[in-house]
């Protein structure tokens, strides 16, 4: 699933017919007929050159080959998100830092941060410790999913969800960042929230108190010494 790559006609019935690969990496071509040359590009890969013959509707797929190979990130890191100073009077002291120990894990262009380092809310289905990202043209984008309860009889548990241990309550966490730099440290700023619940979100649906802006996201690989 490669988005934003653009799939054009060069050769064939629909020669000059183009199109752009959407989040999921799909997309359409009207008025493709007969033997057909395809080329896709997107920036960081090598353009593809194809041919296919199209006698009905149907799906073709393209592997491009990187420029220059990805770098591993399956490593301990050490996770630390820093409240925007804008959120100073809006949340409790507690919450306003707040420090994991992230273990990512890697598989082609997709990462995994499983979360450690403190007390989880962990739901039935497994969600409230971990999240995912995946490689892009200008770094690693992660996406926290937020807590929604029973909004018009959808709900969705959040991907970090933390019971403090001073026992005041729940820090939840959502929002998007992409992260620059090297293996050693990552960081951007995550657009996104910071919501304290006095009640597991489990159970409840509003917040005691929350603020919403760009946050300080670093990840710092253990036992290397930041610059």
């Amino acid at each position: 699933m490669l988005a934003d790559a653009l799939v054009e006609v060069t050769a064939g019935s629909g020669a000059g017919l183009f199109a752009r690969t959407g989040l999921e990496g799909r997309y359409r071509l009207y008025g493709v007929a007969g033997d057909t040359q395809v080329r896709v590009t997107k920036e960081g890969f090598q353009p593809r050159v194809q041919s296919v013959t199209v006698s009905d509707h149907q799906a073709q797929d393209f592997d491009l080959s990187l420029v220059r190979p990805r770098e591993d990130l399956s490593e301990v890191y050490a996770l630390t998100i820093i409240a925007a100073g804008s959120c100073r009077d809006a949340l409790p002291e507690e919450i306003r830092t707040r420090s994991y120990t992230a273990h990512l894990t890697q598989d082609g262009p997709f990462v995994e941060a499983r979360l450690s380092g403190a007390m989880f809310a962990v739901s039935r289905a497994g969600r409230g410790d971990h999240f995912r990202g995946r490689f892009e043209q200008d770094g690693v984008s992660f996406s926290l999913s937020p807590h929604i309860y029973k909004y018009y009889g959808y709900e969705q548990y959040p991907d970090v969800a933390e019971k403090l241990l001073s026992g005041a309550g729940y820090f939840v966490l959502d929002g998007l960042v992409v992260v620059t730099g090297t293996h050693a440290r990552l960081s951007g700023t995550l657009s996104g929230s910071f919501r304290f619940f006095k009640f597991d979100p489990a159970w409840g649906g509003s917040t005691t108190s929350e603020c919403a802006g760009g946050h300080e996201f670093v990840l710092s690989r253990v036992g290397v010494a930041a610059n």
